[in-house]
């Protein structure tokens, strides 16, 4: 028996950031369709700017991969759900996913399972 993935998903990817970053994300991202974005930085991930930066400084280093981010943020405990389920409007009035909700449903969409 052989299976073929056509559009895999790495569900638990470090990209650093900077130097790092820009050495690794172009190869890390040729053989996967996206990937749930650890964001294991200094200082953390903790706000939705802060994730929509990080996102595009991804999407910059990746260059022509297809390859879609799935960003998460560094949890704390004093995150409301309003917070997490927030829609984030980006200057050039371009919708970012929330940092919890889109992505499970995302994720549902692509394997196809409910997670709710």
């Amino acid at each position: 028996m052989q299976l073929q993935l056509n559009s895999p998903l790495d569900m638990h990817m470090h990209l650093r950031d900077e130097k790092m970053l820009e050495n690794i994300a172009y190869d890390s991202t040729k053989s996967f369709s996206g990937a749930i974005i650890m964001p294991n930085l200094v200082p953390p991930v903790t706000t939705k700017e802060m994730v929509v930066a990080y996102k595009q400084r991804i999407k910059k280093a990746i260059k022509d991969n297809k390859f879609e981010p799935m960003m998460t943020l560094f949890f704390k405990d004093s995150y409301t759900k309003e917070f997490l389920e927030d829609k984030i409007k980006h200057k050039n009035n371009t919708d970012y996913e929330s940092p919890l909700k889109d992505n499970i449903d995302r994720i549902q969409k692509l394997i196809g399972v409910s997670l709710n």
